[in-house]
């Protein structure tokens, strides 16, 4: 008996030291949630500007090319229609839903929204995602079932307390945002197999080259080679290991702090030194989630006061347990998909395409392997030159005016000659063999655009040239060789 009693004890602290270690502060998550919501408005805000030329009929990738390679999992209410005005409402319900969670009313569905309405949004038009898309809808998903609201929200301040509740939250929620915090790092390292990044050490350095993504101040640091070696062989121990300091059982709350200034501070370096889109920002919304409560209790934030009457939130044990058990099947399935990324021959017997429905109607199917083998060695920019009806020459290419003189000299900036992320992303995927079918779109596009800008003078005439360039060690790269991706005398048919 005294027996059973120990194995029991055992068991007990095991549990309890279970909890400890995969509990996460309410403020945190609150911040969490926050930081998320930002987020995606932000995003909501930058693809905005572009609504009619990536999201519509008359755009880049009008609903005929997608519908027929549509997959039944490939659901998005963005496909209803191919006009701006159906599209304006959409982004303007995704920015409700968004601000609803940022604020907290009515969190779990304004979550749920949100999360919905990004995957349609991201479904819409795949040509111009990248890392930091699929890392938004994979944090929204694990969102969904974590509880953000319980400080610093509306929704508590209509429960019937005069307290927030600061308890520390463990659930199957939170053990999953945490296990899936380290697959996006421990992946990420276990992809970046090239000798840039294993042998030379040269893989940040490359990285920083490629006038495509490099800020200013990442180019400034090229200066520094023996430091970005040492950068970029520090990397991939920190990114296979440090998500590990979030559980660490004894002295918990200081390794976790160590972690989140860790990764913190190497989201804020990534968005200071490279043109990477969104995903350094959610990356620091991620790691908001991991905050100790020490961080809280030295800034003593108060919560919100109690201002409307209260509401009942509560679900039974046996809905918790169904949800827990869901999660963590999702949870095993993101495990296999990451191992199939890995190495596609051994795995995909023992997880088959055939199972790819599961992560892909949730949203939560995922790819890691950025800068993967080793960073790309490819740079150049584009001058996209047409003439109209009435044989004027004008300037198309990206960040120019129509009477910009056309020049073949290196632009000072590439990466700021792209109005966003978006465009570079997809301009850059024209160049490659697979994007040379989306050219006709890409010019059609252009041409219906300048047509409902210059109505009567429409283009009869279109090149566009890519002048292309690797990079080599020492800040030296190859000669520019100038490209001819695409001529067209019917633009405006994409012909």
């Amino acid at each position: 008996m005294e027996r059973n009693h120990s194995a029991q004890s055992r068991s007990s602290a095991l549990w309890n030291a279970v909890r400890r270690i995969f509990a996460l502060d309410p403020r945190s998550l609150a911040t969490f949630r926050i930081s998320l919501a930002l987020v995606v408005l932000f995003d909501l805000q930058c693809r905005a500007r572009d609504i009619s030329f990536f999201y519509t009929d008359e755009g880049v990738l009008p609903r005929n090319y997608i519908l027929a390679a549509l997959q039944p999992w490939d659901v998005s209410l963005h496909l209803m229609s191919g006009a701006w005005q159906i599209q304006a409402v959409l982004f303007l319900l995704a920015a409700i839903a968004a601000t609803a969670m940022l604020v907290g009313y009515r969190t779990s569905e304004a979550t749920v929204w949100t999360w919905v309405l990004t995957m349609s949004l991201q479904d819409r038009n795949p040509l111009i995602l990248q890392g930091g898309d699929g890392m938004i809808r994979v944090v929204l998903f694990w969102a969904v079932f974590l509880p953000t609201a319980r400080v610093w929200s509306i929704d508590v301040a209509r429960k019937d307390n005069d307290a927030a509740d600061v308890a520390p939250v463990f659930s199957v929620a939170t053990f999953c945002l945490i296990v899936q915090a380290w697959f996006i790092y421990m992946f990420a390292s276990l992809h970046k197999t090239g000798e840039a990044w294993r042998v030379s050490g040269d893989a940040v350095f490359y990285a920083l080259s490629n006038d495509q993504l490099s800020t200013s101040f990442g180019r400034w640091l090229l200066q520094f080679p023996e430091l970005l070696r040492g950068v970029t062989f520090a990397t991939l121990p920190f990114e296979m290991y440090g998500p590990l300091l979030l559980v660490v059982p004894f002295a918990t709350g200081y390794f976790r702090l160590i972690a989140c200034v860790l990764f913190l501070g190497f989201h804020i370096i990534l968005a200071i030194t490279m043109e990477l889109g969104p995903f350094p920002y959610v990356g620091i919304a991620l790691w908001t989630a991991f905050l100790p409560a020490m961080v809280w209790n030295r800034l003593r934030i108060p919560p919100l006061p109690r201002l409307w009457p209260p509401e009942s939130d509560r679900h039974s044990s046996f809905f918790r347990a169904v949800r827990g058990t869901l999660l963590l099947f999702v949870l095993v399935h993101v495990a296999f998909w990451n191992l199939r990324n890995l190495d596609e021959r051994s795995w995909s017997e023992i997880y088959p395409r055939s199972d790819d429905y599961v992560l892909k109607l949730l949203g939560v199917d995922q790819n890691w392997a950025m800068f993967s083998p080793y960073p790309l060695t490819g740079d150049g920019w584009f001058q996209i030159s047409a003439r109209t009806a009435s044989d004027r020459i004008v300037n198309l290419s990206p960040g120019a005016a129509p009477d910009d003189p056309i020049t073949e000299d290196r632009p000072r900036s590439i990466n700021e000659m792209y109005p966003n992320e978006r465009w570079r992303k997809f301009m850059m995927m024209l160049v490659t063999p697979e994007g040379a079918g989306w050219r006709p779109p890409f010019i059609r596009a252009l041409a219906l655009k300048w047509r409902r800008e210059h109505p009567s003078d429409p283009l009869k005439s279109l090149d566009l040239h890519f002048f292309q360039e690797v990079i080599l060690p020492n800040c030296e790269s190859t000669p520019v060789e100038k490209l001819l991706l695409a001529h067209s005398d019917a633009p405006e048919f994409g012909g």
